[in-house]
């Protein structure tokens, strides 16, 4: 008779000790533990005593007896919870072979307080590519033979 996926994963439920206990209350905890530890510097002994009360495991299932190891955890939750943030979405327009691409740049509009004259993004077009043809180097003249 074959035995059900769901019977040995109940089995091994039942069996075996739960790994990472310390890490997945990290990950549920991120933003509220990152807060505190900004504006407390922790002590990662005393820590890892609080969590081995409380019944957390390492990895291996063992309770954290080292400061060390809820450190390296702690850094290793924040890498894959940074690694896990989207990236932010960018709409890019898709072009046909040979066709060009024009990028468009987006105005902010004018703030109150902003000084509409002498702001870099209230200066019209011509204004910026005289500035910029004033500052490119020149082409030198040809010499005459």
């Amino acid at each position: 008779m074959m035995t059900r996926r769901s019977d040995i994963f109940a089995a091994i439920e039942r069996t075996g000790v739960r790994r990472g206990g310390l890490r997945e209350w990290m990950r549920k905890n991120h933003d509220a533990f990152a807060e505190k530890l900004r504006t407390v510097r922790p002590n990662w002994d005393l820590l890892a005593d609080v969590f081995a009360k409380a019944g957390l495991t390492d990895q291996r299932g063992n309770p954290p007896q080292k400061g060390e190891t809820v450190r390296k955890t702690w850094q290793r939750v924040r890498r894959e919870m940074s690694q896990a943030q989207p990236a932010p979405r960018v709409l890019k327009p898709k072009a046909t072979p040979g066709e060009p691409v024009v990028r468009v740049a987006r105005v902010q509009p004018a703030q109150p307080g902003d000084d509409p004259a002498g702001s870099e993004r209230n200066r019209s077009m011509d204004d910026v590519m005289a500035d910029w043809d004033a500052r490119r180097p020149k082409m030198p003249e040809p010499l005459e033979e």
